[in-house]
């Protein structure tokens, strides 16, 4: 196996590069900032785009990397182990379709949503599973510490059996929309059936606003929550079980756990004890990307099995967005 692996990214908005370049950033937050931090063994082999201007900006930014206008152009040229798709969602399985043939390809690394209707997701997985190449798809929020301590919290008993899971962000079914329909994925497990209301009112950039009621397979009910327009950034998840009542916040990386006792006012009922805080990494603290594209290394150096967001993932996370689209 060749030691240094060729990486080629399809698509140069601002995930692709140009989130790195905001004065606010404080960790990376795009494909080719996470390959520059794990540089050593890894050849960014060239990049495309259909824009010209997206072309030239990129060029004078970087010039040593190679561009190209069309995703067949640059496989061709560069032969890459690992293909970042960082197109809109709505072209992810054209670019995939495109690129799959490529002999040395091993690993594709998508930004989320894996697509924009479920039959694209399905055959995109599909193809990938058929040509042996591993499927990483980017929902951060399955690297970030915050989520992952929810996670294990809610899995290890902390609230008992969950009952409700409530997660609440901002509008845009695609764009922050499937960042909660995979949080409550993640948390509540597979959805069974969605009830939806459109707020027009908050549909915004051409996407929907769509807020719904959850039913996931466990029995559990859910809700995801549209809180306003795309800047006021909100992102936290309530979790209610038998035994007490988790609350998340994204930007303080705070979780708080607050367990039923008896009530010492009604004979009978159990009301939230005295709460415990606790305080992790949030998104100013580690980069995601970076623990996300140290998993698609790993992958293309045929070095682990181990897929915190896959096809398999994302596919149920497109599954609900499509009932909630729907």
């Amino acid at each position: 196996m060749s030691t240094t692996l060729r990486v080629a990214i399809a698509g140069l908005g601002q995930v692709a590069w140009k989130f790195d370049r905001e004065v606010g950033r404080k960790i990376v937050w795009t494909h080719l900032g996470a390959y520059r931090a794990l540089g050593r063994d890894i050849f960014v082999a060239g990049c495309c785009d259909p824009s010209e201007s997206a072309r030239s900006e990129f060029s004078r930014a970087n010039p040593g990397i190679p561009v190209f206008e069309t995703v067949a152009a640059m496989m061709k040229a560069t032969n890459p182990h690992i293909l970042s798709i960082c197109t809109p969602a709505g072209t992810h399985s054209e670019v995939l379709h495109a690129a799959i043939t490529s002999q040395d390809l091993r690993a594709i690394w998508c930004e989320k949503p894996l697509a924009l209707n479920l039959s694209d997701a399905i055959s995109m997985n599909e193809l990938c599973k058929a040509r042996n190449v591993s499927l990483i798809v980017n929902h951060v929020r399955r690297w970030s510490p915050l989520w992952r301590r929810v996670k294990e919290l809610v899995d290890g008993g902390a609230v008992g059996l969950p009952r409700l899971v409530r997660i609440s962000m901002p509008n845009r079914l695609w764009t922050i929309g499937s960042h909660a329909a995979d949080l409550a994925v993640m948390l509540g497990g597979p959805v069974t059936n969605v009830a939806q209301l459109r707020i027009p009112s908050l549909d915004q950039d051409g996407e929907p606003a769509l807020p719904a009621l959850l039913q996931f397979m466990s029995g559990a009910s859910g809700a995801i929550l549209v809180t306003g327009l795309k800047d006021r950034l909100i992102v936290d998840v309530e979790i209610i079980g038998d035994d007490g009542q988790l609350l998340a916040r994204e930007d303080r990386g705070e979780i708080t756990l607050e367990a039923f006792e008896s009530s010492t006012r009604f004979t009978g009922y159990l009301e939230r004890a005295t709460p415990h805080l606790e305080n992790l990494s949030n998104m100013t603290g580690s980069s995601p990307f970076i623990s996300a594209v140290t998993e698609v290394l790993n992958h293309a150096r045929g070095d682990s099995q181990i897929l915190t967001c896959g096809g398999a993932d994302a596919l149920e996370t497109m599954r609900l967005l499509d009932l909630i689209a729907a």
